[in-house]
């Protein structure tokens, strides 16, 4: 009977929670500050798409019904200038949206939605003013996408005329640190480096690393050990810059 809830940390009691908003998924509510408001964003299946939930009340402040996933994973990536890019899995494609206040109520413009794009278990990642995203699915596989903000893609590291350019990461987790992209794949347990690069792919190292299938689990990294796990064995790499 309620879509996001929130309790007091100390006691557990219940202080408020949003209406129904639509069916259950896997995405998280994320805290993000948009148009000067802070805000529960939640990601959801059914009808509802996107909403911003207020953290004072659990009143919903606004809803983005344009964008539809069947199971959604991903939760919302904030940009600047008050937008969100919103991609998930089983066809559901990517879309950008950009909040404004007006007169105390909040607007929602839909920048551009595209199927180019759709990643169904990782989060994507911003770095700079491109975002980088392992555009993986049930339905396709396109690798890892680098894209424009405004949805434009630069290039991706599925493409069947280039062999050696054909490593796709299937639904592996990825994660940014010093500038630099770690990707595991998802089927072969290959841990790639990466430069993170509009013009081209940069790839500056690669190692196999675990054994098994759906290596799907997020990394984890703290000064310099980065944990990664599939669904037999878990590791702790020593990634620090010598």
């Amino acid at each position: 009977d309620a879509y996001v809830v929130a309790y007091n940390k100390e006691t557990g009691e219940l202080v408020w929670k949003s209406p129904t908003l639509g069916s259950l998924g896997y995405s998280t509510p994320v805290i993000r500050t948009l148009c000067g408001v802070d805000q529960a964003v939640m990601v959801t299946a059914g009808d509802v798409g996107v909403s911003g939930v207020s953290v004072e009340d659990g009143s919903v402040l606004w809803q983005y019904k344009n964008w539809h996933c069947k199971i959604p994973i991903p939760y919302a990536t904030a940009l600047p200038d008050d937008r969100l890019f919103i991609t998930g899995g089983y066809g559901a494609g990517s879309a950008m949206i950009q909040l404004r206040l007006i007169d105390g109520k909040f607007a929602v413009t839909e920048l551009y939605k595209t199927d180019e794009c759709g990643s169904q278990i990782q989060q994507p990642i911003l770095f700079g003013d491109h975002l980088y995203v392992n555009s993986n699915s049930n339905e396709r596989e396109d690798g890892l996408m680098c894209l424009t903000l405004d949805g434009k893609v630069k290039w991706k590291t599925r493409d069947s005329r280039i062999k050696w350019f054909s490593t796709t990461f299937e639904r592996g987790p990825l994660l940014l640190a010093d500038g630099l992209i770690f990707d595991l794949d998802g089927k072969k347990g290959t841990l790639h480096l990466i430069e993170p690069s509009p013009d081209e792919y940069k790839e500056l190292a690669q190692a196999p690393m675990l054994s098994g299938k759906q290596i799907w689990s997020p990394m984890a990294l703290s000064q310099g050990k980065l944990v990664i796990r599939s669904q037999n064995e878990m590791k702790c790499l020593d990634v620090k810059n010598p």
